[in-house]
């Protein structure tokens, strides 16, 4: 009976050791497996599944954890506006399509779309309809898809597709319908407005060519685009990186020419038409760099506007005029008003009227012969703003004058509020009036508006003339152009001051 009972004891351990070791097994097994899943998805493997078929605590652990990690790639590798791939999951994607099209003789293109005055969109309409923009735009862009091609929001209001066709002709139409498709009316809960996108695509028949490249081709193609005015399409090539590369080099160069008084101003007389005197110079700024001397002002200004160089440049342009306009009275002539052109970025700075305050004051200039030119674009952006700026000029005495009046889209009734004293008629009128009727009606309207509500006019770009007669005939009251003469150095303009002596 003792042996019984001792071997059934022994017996019986056994049996509850098996069983321990095989239950022990029965959860250790799910449990190191799962912390291996755990292992891998912290190191970035997002695609790793948990198993959900543990009929246990450790199963609906499973079936929590895969949620959690499902959430996560969505984060990761969605844009939770859109619901179309971000950056990263295009990035991921790209490589598995590309792997499915490698034995066809195709020709591939990555397109990137921005959205040109995106910003302008949220500010007026606020975000949630900026967002409902969005949603409706990459459903467009969706649609637009075949076979393997994708699509994934890019950065904030840009879009970056990859796209392939048969030849290169096939695809630059279809980039080109892309971008017909994009752009135009656009009408999101009632509210109707005009789409505007900037297209940059590069397209290649190498699949050696690393995505990273072919991204930046398309990049590059974009800039372009969009320092061109923005509202088209564009295809890279060589030249195009060229011209960044230049662009960058003007950039750097550009960032010192104040400290090595690189710049200078020339000076254009503006004529009275009634009394044939010089009553005003425009101030113009040259850089004297003479690696730079065929580069056109309008690009450097394009360019320091770009990297905020502009607001240092516009300064040292407005100080100068000043000195010299306030120089030439010393000397003793005649005072007359110099006339300086102020750039939006200039312009939308918060302590622009206190700069100018500053500036009469240390050269000892009187406002009243300051004038500030603000083209009409600048004018008619954000109007209530730039309405009140503008009174705070004219009460100190500054005058105002509406630049390339004639190019914009504004309202003429907006121009009755506007403290200015002067309207410069855009040089295209006046170099087409006397061959285009409708160049001709748009000058005499301005000149006839311009008078009804007492406000000088000034003809800009004035070289024969047949244009002078005309523009005497209807009333112009002031000229500017090569007929009189070019922009020139101080120097020059002191003898112009000396003729006008002898002759009076």
């Amino acid at each position: 009976m003792r042996n019984t009972i001792l071997a059934a004891i022994i017996i019986g351990l056994i049996l509850v050791i098996a069983f321990c070791f095989f239950y022990s097994r029965s959860l250790s097994k799910p449990i190191l497996e799962l912390k291996k899943v755990f292992e891998r998805a912290a190191n970035g493997d997002l695609n790793i599944r948990a198993n959900e078929k543990i009929y246990n605590e450790l199963g609906l652990a499973a079936k929590s954890f895969n949620k959690m990690l499902e959430k996560i790639k969505d984060l990761t590798y969605r844009d939770m506006v859109t619901e179309l791939y971000n950056y990263n999951g295009f990035f991921l994607e790209l490589p598995y399509k590309m792997k499915k099209l490698a034995d066809k003789k195709i020709v591939t293109s990555i397109v990137i779309i921005s959205i040109d005055d995106f910003k302008r969109i949220n500010s007026i309409h606020g975000f949630d309809f900026g967002d409902g923009v969005l949603c409706d735009f990459a459903r467009q862009l969706k649609n637009f898809l075949r076979g393997e091609e994708i699509v994934a929001r890019f950065l904030g209001d840009e879009f970056i597709l990859f796209l392939y066709e048969d030849d290169i002709l096939t695809i630059e139409e279809r980039i080109k319908k892309l971008w017909n498709l994009c752009s135009g009316e656009v009408k999101v809960n009632d509210n109707q407005f005009v789409m505007r996108v900037s297209i940059g695509a590069s397209v290649s028949t190498d699949n050696s060519i690393a995505i990273e490249e072919i991204i930046h081709q398309a990049t590059i193609a974009k800039l372009i685009v969009k320092k061109m005015g923005g509202n088209h399409y564009r295809f890279y090539d060589f030249e195009l990186e060229e011209l960044i590369k230049e662009e960058q080099k003007i950039e750097n160069d550009l960032y010192h020419a104040i400290e090595n008084n690189e710049f200078k101003l020339v000076y254009q007389p503006i004529r009275e038409l009634a009394t044939g005197r010089n009553i005003g110079i425009e101030a113009l700024l040259r850089w004297t760099n003479p690696l730079y001397s065929k580069v056109s002002p309008l690009v450097l200004i394009q360019i320091a506007e770009q990297n905020g160089l502009i607001i240092e440049i516009g300064r040292w342009v407005l100080k100068e005029a000043c000195r010299q306009n306030k120089q030439w009275q010393k000397e003793g002539y005649s005072p007359i008003i110099v006339s300086v052109n102020v750039s939006a970025i200039q312009f939308e700075q918060t302590n622009f009227v206190e700069m100018v305050k500053e500036i009469l004051e240390e050269t000892e200039l009187e406002p009243k012969y300051l004038e500030l030119e603000i083209t009409e674009r600048i004018a008619m952006d954000r109007v209530e703003e730039k309405l009140l700026k503008m009174k705070e000029l004219k009460s100190m005495g500054v005058r105002i004058s509406i630049d390339d009046f004639g190019t914009g889209y504004s309202s003429l009734a907006y121009f009755t509020r506007f403290p200015i004293d002067t309207l410069k008629i855009d040089r295209s009128f006046i170099n087409n009036m006397l061959n285009d009727e409708n160049a001709k009606t748009i000058v005499t309207t301005i000149i006839n508006m311009a008078k009804s509500i007492k406000i000088k006019t000034i003809a800009e770009g004035v070289e024969t003339w047949e244009q002078l007669e005309y523009l005497k005939k209807k009333s112009c009251d002031q000229i500017q152009g090569y007929l009189i003469s070019k922009p020139v150095d101080p120097h020059i303009i002191v003898e112009m001051f000396e003729e006008e002596i002898l002759t009076n």
